[in-house]
């Protein structure tokens, strides 16, 4: 049943991304596999920005920009969900991005505005008690949804101007998400086979300019600069928009975001996590080896790991063995592992990484307890993980 599963979304996913138009790759986005489905034509690559706090659109992306979904005043800057980083649940690094206001921390609703000129293509219940999903279609390429949205105050197929009420906000107030038609770099939508792209990337310059000023000077001066996270933000993805990670830039290493194949999802393994991300950073604040996880279901299902969540991890020599030190004070995790590359998976040729931890001693060989991750694939994490057979 999985393996029918599986080849059905393979065929699915052959199909939206082949009708992938203009676009380009990204020599800092694209990833994941080599010579499948997921290859994207048109340029091969867009140049990656270092140290830029937002990065420039490429020719071919849509030329409609956008304002913010919040007032900037009521935004609470060290809440902020930035694109392409490992927060919250998201440890396959974030599509979307979250803002969010002090009325929203108290449980108040706030106001959503329209973020450009456009029409109301779609309004989805997120189900019982989660609001509602509303797509605004902004011409030229460009689609935002407001992903958390109590009551709309729009109907399909009504006009907006910018600035326009969309509804009240729930939970993280303002998390929404920006897809480009246009492009093809990052991560691909599992609806037309185009990118997400960054929302801070598209904003008109000038509040472009205002909420980086804002960032700087409130979270990456006070923050960053000591080394220190700020609440959602850490000064390993420093940046409002952060390169998506890909195992395929970084072969031959342990670095990149990867997806559990050979066990858990549901239900849930004991031992290892669904998705597990590892990073190895320098940037203007230091460098960092970070590592992260997260379960595939959200809120976690019973019966999962409880340890080395999340944290720094070190290579003590160079014989396989690794250590993951715990950040919120639990026992390390002291791992063995292993990376092949170019395996072949129903999803194409990918990178495939063989991990064992334990938290008394390191283990001398791999066994039948061992877990088996592939390298993330330029799509949504479940969609992912379906291709896997998970």
């Amino acid at each position: 049943m999985l393996r029918a599963l599986a080849a059905t979304f393979l065929l699915f996913a052959s199909t939206i991304l082949a009708s992938c138009g203009g676009g380009g790759g990204s020599s800092s986005n694209m990833g994941g596999t080599s010579g499948s489905q997921f290859a994207c034509g048109g340029p091969s690559s867009v140049a990656w920005v270092s140290g830029a706090w937002t990065q420039p659109v490429p020719a071919w992306g849509s030329p409609v920009r956008i304002i913010l979904p919040l007032p900037i005043d009521t935004i609470v800057l060290d809440q902020l969900g930035a694109f392409g980083s490992h927060q919250g649940e998201h440890a396959e690094g974030l599509d979307h991005v979250w803002l969010q206001t002090a009325n929203g921390l108290q449980g108040t609703p706030s106001t959503l505005l329209n973020m450009a000129p456009g029409r109301v293509t779609k309004i989805e219940s997120n189900g019982v008690g989660l609001g509602f999903s509303v797509t605004v279609d902004y011409g030229s390429g460009l689609i935002g949804k407001h992903m958390e949205v109590v009551t709309p105050a729009v109907t399909v197929g009504q006009t907006l101007k910018e600035g326009d009420a969309i509804g009240g906000g729930a939970g993280i107030t303002g998390e929404y998400t920006l897809m480009d038609q246009n492009r093809c770099d990052g991560v691909l939508s599992q609806v037309g086979g185009y990118s997400y792209v960054s929302p801070f990337d598209y904003l008109k310059p000038d509040v472009q300019a205002d909420l980086v000023a804002r960032y700087q000077a409130q979270i990456a001066v006070p923050d960053f600069a000591a080394g220190k996270s700020a609440s959602t933000g850490n000064p390993w993805e420093p940046y409002l928009t952060n390169p998506t990670l890909f195992h395929a830039q970084h072969l031959g290493t342990i670095v990149g975001e990867w997806i559990l194949a050979n066990k858990g999802w549901s239900p849930e393994d004991a031992s290892y996590y669904d998705k597990f991300t590892v990073m190895d950073v320098t940037n203007a604040y230091g460098h960092f080896t970070q590592y992260t996880t997260a379960e595939g279901a959200n809120p976690p299902l019973p019966g999962g790991p409880t340890v080395c969540s999340a944290g720094t991890w070190s290579l003590p020599d160079n014989s396989g063995r690794i250590l993951f030190q715990d950040r919120f004070g639990g026992p390390p995790c002291f791992g063995i592992y292993k990376i092949e590359e170019g395996q072949v998976t129903p999803s194409g040729s990918t990178s495939k990484l063989t991990l064992e931890w334990s938290t008394q001693a390191y283990p001398t060989a791999f066994s039948a307890n061992a877990a088996v991750y592939y390298a993330r694939l330029p799509v949504y994490a479940g969609l992912n993980a379906t291709l896997l057979g998970r």
